[in-house]
């Protein structure tokens, strides 16, 4: 089968960017052809130019059209996959696709569909939705893209657009992380459950490890952003001095992280490579993911379970369809971090009793495998094809 993987790679490096890696490297590793469309934020410049071709791109972009038209036409893929596509690709790239009668999957990787910053997180630091109440859409102009206002609306403007022009109805699947971001989307725009799909991320970390942990350390690893809870975490470190915290990443928030570093308990170790995060999951106590948004799949997790390493996450959303209590890791109250702060010491001070029961292998599920995934994958790209050939012969 020969699948068009396509993507906008974000400025700084994040989850969506390794499962789109992740991905083509799946697919190649089973004999099919891969070819890629991409574009890259980081090439964004920062002058009044580029500002306004970006503005005039979000709602007709001649350059993409013409260049995803031409590969279409000349690799006549089987499968058109798309990931995230803002600010430099957009939404134009499903007619084209249909057009050439070539099936569309779209995987969510965010709230892109209902939200101009794609995160369901305002400019006051909060989430703007709450789950068990439905949506909140008061703050949807208000900087939630970039921090910026003008941003924000035209984006908006550029997704409504494209709503009215029915644009969504060319995707054949959607897939979703887990079933409450489904629901989530469902709740709010018109999507048929029979386009619809739940399909969790993989993760491609093979060698498991036998529960020995050496070292008692909690280990941060993530964006650098307001969204990830990260200063608040380090905050709670600097009240924790008996616990030591180890921080890997990168992103806007870079200075302020560094400022943490006077603290003997906090490691701010900056970017590290896949395998150097790897050894520190494997030998870590606990990750803990201290997020204040409504998170979609962080990678993150799926690849600390599968070092088998317990997880500590917010009662909430997608973590409670793959966190146990106890068993592959701990909850705290959402945005809590007084909460969070007694879970750490808990797990700290009852260490031994905690982890004694923990099984010598992955405590990731079955469906979360490269194995699982691709199967599923496979079926829905099938099921696609099928559909469409059916629709050729009717015609």
């Amino acid at each position: 089968m020969k699948i068009l993987l396509v993507h906008n790679f974000y400025q700084y490096r994040g989850g969506e960017d390794t499962y789109f890696l992740a991905l083509k490297s799946l697919l190649e590793s089973h004999k099919h052809t891969v070819i890629t469309f991409s574009k890259d934020s980081r090439d964004i410049k920062d002058n009044i130019t580029s500002k306004i071709n970006l503005v005039i791109g979000l709602f007709y972009n001649k350059k993409v059209k013409k260049e995803f038209s031409e590969i279409l036409k000349r690799e006549k893929p089987d499968i058109v996959h798309s990931n995230n596509l803002y600010p430099l690709i957009g939404l134009s790239i499903y007619k084209l696709s249909k057009d050439l009668n070539i099936p569309v999957i779209q995987t969510i990787h965010n709230y892109r569909m209902i939200c101009p910053g794609g995160y369901l997180f305002n400019d006051e630091g909060k989430p703007c939705i709450h789950a068990s109440h439905g949506f909140s859409l008061r703050k949807i102009f208000q900087n939630c893209y970039r921090g910026s206002y003008i941003d924000s609306t035209i984006l908006y403007l550029s997704q409504n657009y494209y709503k009215l022009l029915g644009t969504y109805s060319f995707v054949d699947y959607f897939l979703f992380p887990s079933q409450f971001i489904l629901n989530t989307h469902k709740n709010y725009i018109n999507i048929s459950l029979k386009k619809a799909r739940v399909l969790p991320y993989f993760t491609q970390c093979k060698k498991m490890t036998k529960f020995t942990k050496g070292n008692d350390f909690f280990l941060f690893v993530g964006l650098f952003s307001h969204k990830k809870g990260v200063i608040e975490l380090l905050k709670t470190f600097t009240t924790l001095p008996e616990c030591k915290l180890i921080v890997i990443g990168d992103g806007p928030l870079k200075s302020d992280v560094l400022k943490f570093k006077k603290f003997k308990n906090i490691i701010i170790a900056g970017k590290k490579s896949k395998r150097e995060v790897g050894k520190y999951m494997k030998e870590a106590l606990c990750t803990i993911i201290p997020s204040k948004w409504y998170e979609v799949g962080p990678m993150v997790m799926y690849e600390s379970l599968a070092y088998n390493t317990p997880v500590i996450v917010p009662r909430i959303g997608v973590f409670k369809e793959v966190v146990s209590e106890g068993q592959n890791g701990f909850f705290f109250k959402f945005n809590d971090f007084s909460n969070l702060r007694r879970k750490i010491k808990m797990v700290l001070e009852q260490k031994n009793e905690l982890f004694k029961n923990v099984p010598n292998e992955s405590l990731l599920e079955h469906k979360n495998t490269e194995a699982e995934y691709y199967r599923t994958l496979i079926s829905i790209y099938k099921k696609a094809l099928e559909e469409h050939f059916l629709q050729l012969e009717l015609k």
